[in-house]
């Protein structure tokens, strides 16, 4: 069905989730634009206008709305077509038919609206293509092809065979061999994408309007020597779960894991790529200099335009040589929305961690100068000495160097090794009142860890010594060279990573111990 103005008013006018992503209203009379589910109050019809793209209505002079915010959080499935997918991702080779949509209360030409906008197929399409997918998966894992074809509800193994040579350019009995390229459309707070991944993980992530989309993808092909078909991946719900964090502020760095499939070079500038701390910017000649390159800008600038998995690898971090934002795939319209939507979250405190306690990273909270100056003084001031620990009953000397100052001369037993505090120097003492300053907090002692290169790390562990007062505040502030630090949860294993950058503060309390390991992991290079 096409979708016209009287449609299109009518889904605003009832606030018509199933119309998401489908079109925009702007109105003429307040300049905002909104989603077609907005729930603030309705213009008159003769006051508004429709457009595809959140693009086109910004173009057009318009801002978005406050209520709806239609740049964030976008097309968030209805929960009937969401209920619609699980079924199919439980029984891939399960038939629905029109009647049974019905039967739901979903109107089957809605719902073939819904896939041509999201996935450019019709839902029969999709389920065919599904069926196929799960059938040559079968096939791989060593399954026969009769049992496969007929499972997939195929009526003869000879329309099976037709309908797998033309999906994937090979027989089924050649099938086994075969790798397949598993893709999907979805929408970010910042516009639609498709995502490719093989079971490694993710192998491309673009926006659908990318110049020369299409292209890009039959190299990527013809790299993997497989076929792209429209299904699921292992890797798809997590790499949504952690862009959405991405947005919302909560999330930093991404643990999805990545194939990239370019040359040893490209590889190199990719890997520079994602060294650049968030919400900051590096210019091509300063990541020539990183790869000690210098004369190779406009090779280290190609690489950049090569990169085939936009956001986690941040190519838009690079910005011409006068800070200006130069070119990016996905529009430069985008490049500033982003941009000004993550310096922003990027001075705002946040928890790392999604649930069962709180670990605050409020960022930096010492200039550069100021907190090079500290790492200075305490570089060649502080009384370092190896750190010692009793594991499995024999005495464990690590390179990394420890010592721990309080605000009394008292004991503290940590890894079986009883240690005794030193007395604040007023640099520490000036560090202390800053944190709590920031936090609200109260500190008594401090521990601090020399870690001399990216080797040195800290293994998982949570710190619950009896001496600790239950749940209270521990913070950790950061000088020198940036480093990930990790959290695993005890029960469920969630991950949950960020980067503590130089002069930054990270507070861990709450039940954040009972439930979180952490760890600073060893950093390769």
């Amino acid at each position: 069905m096409m979708l016209t103005e009287d449609i299109m008013y009518n889904a605003l006018l009832e606030k018509d989730t199933s119309f998401e992503g489908q079109f925009f209203v702007a109105v003429k009379t307040t300049g905002i634009f909104c989603r077609p589910s907005c729930t603030a109050r309705k213009p008159k019809k003769e006051n508004v206008e429709f457009f595809d793209t959140s693009k086109e209505c910004m173009m057009n002079g318009y801002r978005p709305c406050l209520v709806c915010k239609p740049l964030e959080n976008l097309l968030e499935l209805p929960p009937q077509i969401k209920d619609v997918l699980q079924q199919l991702s439980d029984n891939p080779f399960e038939k629905i038919k029109d009647e049974d949509l019905k039967a739901k209360g979903i109107e089957p030409s809605r719902l073939r609206r819904w896939f041509l906008k999201q996935h450019g197929i019709t839902f029969q399409a999709y389920q065919r293509m599904l069926r196929l997918n799960t059938a040559a998966k079968q096939i791989q894992n060593g399954e026969s092809v009769t049992s496969s074809a007929f499972g997939a509800g195929f009526d003869s193994l000879s329309g099976f065979a037709h309908s797998f040579k033309n999906t994937f350019g090979v027989s089924p009995k050649n099938g086994k061999d075969h790798k397949i390229v598993n893709l999907k459309q979805f929408n970010t707070a910042i516009g639609m994408m498709i995502a490719c991944a093989v079971d490694e993980g993710i192998c491309l992530l673009e926006f659908t309007e990318r110049k020369n989309l299409h292209e890009e993808m039959e190299a990527l092909a013809t790299n993997l020597k497989a076929t792209i078909i429209q299904s699921d991946n292992k890797h798809f719900d997590q790499l949504e779960k952690e862009l959405k964090e991405y947005f919302a502020g909560t999330r930093k760095i991404f643990e999805v894991p990545l194939v990239t499939t370019g040359t040893a070079f490209q590889n190199e500038v990719w890997s520079a790529l994602r060294d650049i701390p968030y919400a900051e910017t590096r210019s091509y000649k300063q990541q020539a200099l990183a790869l000690n390159k210098p004369n190779s800008v406009r090779a280290v600038a190609n690489a950049n335009g090569m990169n085939r998995i936009a956001i986690i690898i941040p190519c838009h971090r690079v910005i011409g040589t006068g800070g200006t934002l130069t070119g990016y795939a996905g529009g430069l319209w985008r490049k500033n929305i982003y941009w000004n939507l993550n310096r922003k979250r990027s001075m705002e405190p946040f928890n790392v961690l999604p649930y069962d306690g709180e670990a605050i990273y409020y960022g930096r909270i010492l200039s550069q100068q100021d907190a090079s100056n500290y790492y200075e003084i305490l570089l060649n001031t502080i009384e370092w000495k190896n750190d010692e620990a009793i594991i499995f009953g024999k005495k464990i000397i690590t390179k990394r160097k420890v010592a721990w100052y309080a605000e009394k001369v008292f004991e503290y037993k940590y890894s079986g090794i009883t240690k005794t505090a030193l007395l604040w120097t007023p640099e520490l003492l000036e560090l202390k009142n800053i944190a709590e300053q920031h936090t609200r907090e109260t500190y008594n002692s401090c521990l601090l860890n020399l870690y001399h290169d990216g080797t040195e790390g800290m293994a998982w562990h949570s710190d619950a010594e009896k001496d600790l007062k239950k749940h209270g505040a521990i913070g950790s502030l950061s000088l020198g060279a940036e480093r990930k630090f990790s959290f695993k949860h005890k029960h469920t294993k969630e991950v949950a990573s960020t980067v503590l950058e130089h002069g930054s503060l990270l507070v861990m309390k709450g039940t954040c111990q009972e439930n979180w390991l952490h760890r600073l992991p060893n950093k390769k290079g």
